[in-house]
């Protein structure tokens, strides 16, 4: 199955003003799309550095932000297998380069 991979460069979703070190939360995620962009499957979200409690708020929030965008348009169709009309995708959020 072949990747794509996505940057999120801002996401107003993730702002959360009123916890502890949320710029040093690094948040990245893996889905799986279907041909028509929806997500299929479980997705899996791992996060680094920053408190736990913080990471737990952001990863969330990075979650219902990615549920809120899909289904994805446009997406180059060349990039799905063929066998399963599915690709994965990474995606990061780094709330660091967000407007918090």
């Amino acid at each position: 199955m072949r990747k794509v991979r996505l940057l999120t460069n801002h996401c107003p979703c993730i702002g959360t003003p009123d916890i502890p070190g949320p710029k040093d939360v690094h948040i990245r995620t893996y889905l799986k799309l279907d041909s028509n962009g929806r997500i299929a499957g479980e997705s899996d979200v791992v996060p680094r550095g920053g408190p736990g409690k913080t990471q737990k708020i952001v990863v969330a929030n990075a979650m219902r932000t990615v549920l809120r965008a899909a289904s994805f348009k446009n997406l180059p169709q060349a990039q799905f297998d063929n066998e399963t009309s599915r690709v994965d995708v990474l995606q990061d959020f780094d709330p660091g380069h967000m407007a918090l």
